[in-house]
């Protein structure tokens, strides 16, 4: 018996219902370039411990905007 699918499995099935099968690959190889290079630079994001000044908290406020919900 196999478990779920991982995160990256998901994000490739994701990527190639959105841009193909052909494309999705070298796309999620992209993405994880981007991801890693991401984790480099801000390590203190992947930090266990004690909450930090520097993350998201109760007081914090996230807007979300999308393109097509400007009038």
């Amino acid at each position: 018996m196999t478990g779920p699918p991982s995160p990256r499995d998901r994000i490739h099935d994701h990527l190639a219902f959105l841009y193909g099968p052909d494309r999705a690959p070298a796309l999620a190889e992209r993405l994880d370039a981007i991801l890693r290079d991401f984790h480099r630079r801000n390590p203190h994001l992947t930090e266990r411990g004690p909450a930090r000044r520097d993350r998201l908290t109760e007081k914090d406020a996230v807007l979300i905007t999308y393109g097509d919900q400007v009038t």
